[in-house]
């Protein structure tokens, strides 16, 4: 037994209005405003951890190699 074309197109037309409401909603609130800045903090507190441990990485990869990394793989800003 399948359902109508029409019951598939009025379900798909409901979810997307609502969908269109929820995102407006959370315009409206601010709510991408406070993600945003709640990630910015986030990676503000681990850069010194990620910094070390990138240092540590390419310490590690020049031990290895026998010498400096490449300038395509070293992310040192000129």
């Amino acid at each position: 037994m399948s359902l109508p074309p029409r019951y598939y197109a009025t379900v798909a037309g409901t979810c997307f209005l609502i969908g269109g409401c929820m995102e407006a909603f959370m315009i409206r609130t601010g709510f991408y405003e406070r993600v945003t800045a709640i990630e910015a903090g986030r990676l503000e507190e681990t850069r010194e951890e990620r910094e070390a441990f990138l240092a540590a990485l390419k310490a590690q990869v020049e031990q290895k190699t026998g010498g400096p990394l490449p300038p395509t793989l070293s992310q040192e800003k000129p």
